[in-house]
């Protein structure tokens, strides 16, 4: 339910005109710096960054996954019809791209490729608002490292236990438990701060 709570106020703003303008805008002038080749969407987005500086937050942010997303696809232009991939993530469109242009379906080619970025674009945008961490957990979590790191300087008393963490070291280990374990972030960070130090090494 919280999923569809924050999908609906992010659709919301995202669907105001002056946000869908920027967005174009970004598409836009994404695409057509994405078309040279050899210049990626960082690349595209460093060039294009000081666009965004008199923008509302939220506004700046739309233009440049704009830009992003259209300098993604524009790699692929260059591959269709001229056979020289924009970017790396543009070589596997000359395979079969350039073939289709040479037959006289460079439109078709193209609009498969706009298709293709945009179905893969939103779905993966969707997956990953689906199974990324809450607000929530990210906060408890953030809040619980921090009270141990800030805790590194010498060995500390915590419910009996002696620690001695390096703030470094204690970082990576939290996040190996939490990739070994499946727990949630602040369960494994609540599970590793408690336990002893003996257990740990």
């Amino acid at each position: 339910m919280e999923l569809l709570n924050n999908l609906s106020l992010g659709f919301s703003v995202a669907f105001t005109p002056i946000n869908l303008l920027y967005a174009f805008i970004g598409c836009l002038l994404g695409t057509l710096i994405g078309v040279l080749p050899g210049i990626g969407p960082v690349a595209t987005i460093a060039m294009l960054l000081p666009a965004t500086y008199a923008l509302p937050p939220v506004s700046a942010l739309i233009m440049l996954a704009g830009i992003y997303y259209g300098a993604q696809y524009g790699g692929s232009t260059t591959a269709i019809l001229v056979n020289l991939p924009g970017e790396a993530s543009s070589v596997v469109t000359v395979i079969d791209g350039h073939q289709m242009a040479k037959q006289g379906r460079a439109g078709p080619a193209l609009a498969a490729a706009g298709i293709g970025s945009f179905f893969a674009g939103s779905v993966g945008t969707l997956i990953l608002a689906a199974f990324a961490p809450s607000e929530r957990e990210v906060d408890t979590a953030a809040a619980l490292i921090a009270r141990a790191m800030a805790a590194d300087w010498a060995p500390v008393q915590f419910e009996g236990r002696l620690h001695d963490r390096a703030s470094y070291r204690y970082f990576w280990q939290v996040l190996e438990r939490a990739h070994h374990t499946g727990l949630s972030l602040p369960e494994t960070v609540q599970f590793h701060f408690n336990e002893p130090v003996a257990a740990r090494h």
